[in-house]
């Protein structure tokens, strides 16, 4: 059960953590930051290894943001991200 004992802070259990006031740069920061960890030279990163990086990146990731597929998340930003047949490449302005 999540308890919010201030208006910064909440806790779950034994852990206390900061409240996310943003969640959706939260989110769109961390895909970023796996895509930017898991492209390949031609700028494709293959959505099994940008899982995996999220997952290092943040391990209660899925928890914080409700969604578990990735495929998700990435329709969440269709002007940043553009995925086809498992990879994705982040959009040029």
């Amino acid at each position: 059960m999540v308890k919010n004992f201030d208006r910064d802070y909440e806790s779950r259990e034994e852990m206390v953590r900061r409240i996310d006031t943003h969640p959706e740069m939260t989110r769109l920061g961390l895909l970023l930051d796996a895509h930017s960890q898991t492209r390949q030279s031609d700028g494709r990163a293959h959505q099994g290894q940008l899982g995996k990086a999220l997952r290092e990146l943040d391990p209660i990731y899925e928890s914080r943001f409700g969604s578990k597929k990735l495929s998700e998340w990435l329709e969440a930003y269709p002007h940043v991200f553009k995925s086809y047949e498992n990879y994705v490449w982040l959009v040029r302005g």
